[in-house]
């Protein structure tokens, strides 16, 4: 089957399946609020901070997921995905933007972190139940909602202590949608699972694997094993062709500003009074530090944020040798910080991290230090516990 014939098929039956779970648990939502009805069960499957493709799909289709089940044990809880950003900016999530596009969802019917009222859903009480995906430990803003969370289904290191009671399905793969996609077809034969679902679940393992291309280092069995289940029949020239699509729809920052590009994968650490933002930036380090006023433009939006520093990776480039690299920049007008994330970073066997010399500097300013990453199968996911650490530890 042609992709675009899937897509032609998707959009078909989109708006009975999954479209209809959408509006479905946006009404009950809705409904629970006006009444002020306190007796139903509300189910909350919430994304991590940077609501990237993976985070987006594990959210919807893990909601989709215990829905279904649920109805079939006649279970009276209302299963509701939280996209974990404001609606406003899903529009920096170009890739979430294409797929959606695409498949034919309704983006009215999905509800977003700030159109929660957390207030009313906390009082709940015990009929008030948490599921956190791609992610293992709450942001500041919602530790209010620590309780409630029952269920943690994540492929990240994990980096605080989790309640025994809490039901934990962690496993470092290649993508969380990979943990949502083996329950999935566990639980439910093939010819029932919707195309949308299929197709979505297939979109983050691609991009979270890089098309499982083994230079990358990201792919493990279980990634192909389920990726193999769901993808039908479709060959590899049709995959390939899908999957250029939604990387090209990814690092499309045509018409974004610095800002932008900034906020549009970030990740958030925080202690105390204190947080600093780490952005992977979806555009080339030659193309984005030659975009104008950038150092003055980071650094004034860094102060009107309070954020103490900011981190960020770039994709694959190459040195004068033609090594490849990933440029990893921090950014603090704290000397001892910056420093003491420098040398944490070199130190580590595992990333192979070095100063880019004086020469090769794309600007020269006391409070950024640009460093090269030469494991180039390492991501953010293991760069931030080393920043971590410090941040942890600093303050």
């Amino acid at each position: 089957m042609r992709i675009a014939t899937l897509f032609r098929l998707c959009q078909q039956k989109f708006r009975m399946e999954v479209n209809q779970y959408l509006s479905k648990t946006n009404d009950s939502y809705r409904a629970l609020k006006n009444a002020g009805m306190k007796k139903e069960s509300v189910h909350l499957v919430i994304g991590n901070e940077s609501c990237d493709l993976d985070s987006f799909v594990s959210a919807l289709t893990l909601a989709w997921f215990k829905y279904k089940v649920s109805e079939v044990g006649k279970e009276s809880s209302v299963y509701i995905p939280v996209m974990n950003i404001c609606r406003k900016d899903l529009k920096l999530r170009t890739e979430i933007s294409f797929m959606v596009a695409k498949i034919g969802i309704n983006v009215d019917s999905l509800l977003f972190q700030n159109e929660v009222d957390w207030e009313f859903l906390t009082s709940f009480k015990q009929n008030f139940k948490v599921t956190l995906v791609d992610h293992n430990s709450l942001p500041r803003k919602l530790s209010f909602l620590e309780p409630h969370v029952v269920e943690i289904v994540d492929h990240h290191p994990v980096v605080t202590e989790i309640r025994p009671n809490i039901s934990q399905n962690i496993k470092t793969i290649g993508s969380c949608s990979t943990l949502i996609a083996m329950e999935t077809v566990k639980n439910v034969e093939s010819a029932m699972i919707p195309d949308e679902i299929k197709l979505m679940l297939l979109s983050s393992i691609l991009i979270d694997t890089c098309n499982f291309d083994p230079s990358v280092g990201k792919t493990t069995p279980e990634d192909v094993e389920v990726f193999e289940k769901l993808k039908a029949g479709k060959n590899a020239d049709e995959v390939t062709e899908y999957y250029n699509q939604l990387n090209n729809a990814k690092f499309d920052v045509e018409g974004l500003t610095t800002t932008d590009i900034m906020l549009k994968d970030p990740k958030y650490l925080e202690k105390d009074s204190h947080k600093s933002l780490f952005s992977t930036i979806h555009q080339t380090s030659d193309t984005f530090f030659q975009r104008d006023n950038v150092a003055e433009t980071i650094s004034e939006f860094c102060k009107a944020n309070n954020y103490t520093a900011w981190i960020s990776l770039l994709p694959t480039t190459r040195d004068r040798t033609n090594k490849p690299y990933k440029p990893i920049t921090i950014h603090t007008t704290d000397t001892r910080l910056r420093d003491e994330i420098t040398s944490k970073l070199c130190a580590s066997e595992l990333l192979e991290v070095t100063v880019v010399s004086a020469d090769e500097l794309p600007f020269t300013r006391e409070d950024f230090v640009f460093l090269r990453m030469y494991n180039c199968k390492a991501s953010r996911k293991q760069v931030l516990p080393v920043v971590q650490r410090v941040w942890q530890t600093y303050h």
